[in-house]
């Protein structure tokens, strides 16, 4: 048994008010009435939605209201060759997944009230069961302070998340814990600026950015997050183990979360992942995903 940790994910959010489902067709048994895509690669059939080839987005508009707090869910019935992503309100609260089962996620609408799924380039994904609701009064504290409760965090899905495992991520004073990722013609510019990590490319070295030693389990699944405050360029900031493997992306300014898996690099990487970007980032987490028995 694991310490609960009752602040924000199992009192809070059983309390949550939800409201009335805003999706509409979330189950795709009417087709792809009432989605929109950019190009035709996703297809609906027999109570899902697949991806098979190619890439593009699946949204819908208009399903909240701005400013409101709704809880998302959804099941990946397939997945391979790569990750999906959900993003609320066109680059608002974003999250990528690649593993079936039901997925989750929580956040505010702060521009259009859309939500959009995407995959990899190549990736083979079949959705169903979306849905939206809105959720009042979910993430916060209702019974104590957040100091009061122990280590662990209950998921809505079920799943269990571990102790933090970054050092310093929250960037409060300075970068210890962290240092530059090095290699490149010109490693660019690795600085703290006011509670944030801030990296400036030399437009050279197209792996820059930060990195932290962890010891991981190889393989192994972690729940990862951080905030791009800043970006500036064409391509992506990157959070993972391994830069080839599974990594959290921002493509723009936002919360990014998602599931990424542990590699034999023991080294955790915050970067512009063969990209010319600069950027800033806060609020670094890491956190192993313990499944239930």
């Amino acid at each position: 048994d694991y310490p609960l940790n009752d602040n924000s994910n199992i009192l809070a959010n059983r309390a949550a008010s939800l409201g009335q489902e805003l999706v509409v067709n979330g189950d795709f048994s009417d087709g792809l009435n009432g989605w929109l895509q950019t190009g035709s690669v996703w297809q609906a059939s027999n109570g899902s939605v697949e991806k098979t080839s190619g890439s593009s987005f699946l949204y819908q508009t208009n399903v909240a209201g701005i400013g409101t707090t709704v809880l998302v869910s959804f099941d990946i019935l397939n997945i391979s060759g790569g990750t999906v992503a959900i993003s609320l309100s066109d680059g608002g609260t974003t999250a990528t997944f690649n593993s079936i089962g039901r997925k989750t996620l929580a956040g505010k609408v702060t521009k259009n009230a859309s939500i959009y799924f995407s995959g990899d380039l190549g990736a083979l994904i079949t959705i169903s069961n979306i849905s939206i609701r809105r959720a009042d009064g979910y993430g916060t504290i209702i019974n104590g302070n957040a100091s009061d409760w122990g280590l662990f965090d209950k998921q809505a899905d079920g799943d269990w998340l571990g102790q933090e495992l970054v050092v310093n991520g929250g960037f409060d004073s300075d970068l210890s814990g962290w240092s530059i990722q090095s290699g490149g013609t010109g490693d660019g510019a690795l600085n703290w600026e006011g509670g944030a990590i801030s990296y400036t490319t030399d437009s050279t070295y197209r792996y820059g950015g930060a990195l932290q030693l962890q010891s991981v389990i190889n393989g192994g699944l972690y729940f990862a997050s951080f905030e791009c405050t800043n970006f500036v360029g064409v391509g992506v900031v990157r959070l993972g183990f391994d830069q080839a493997a599974t990594m959290v992306s921002a493509s723009q300014t936002g919360l990014h979360q998602g599931e990424i898996k542990g590699s034999t690099s023991q080294k955790l990487f915050l970067n512009n992942f063969d990209s010319l970007v600069s950027f800033k980032a806060d609020n670094v987490s890491v956190k192993e995903v313990l499944k239930n028995a």
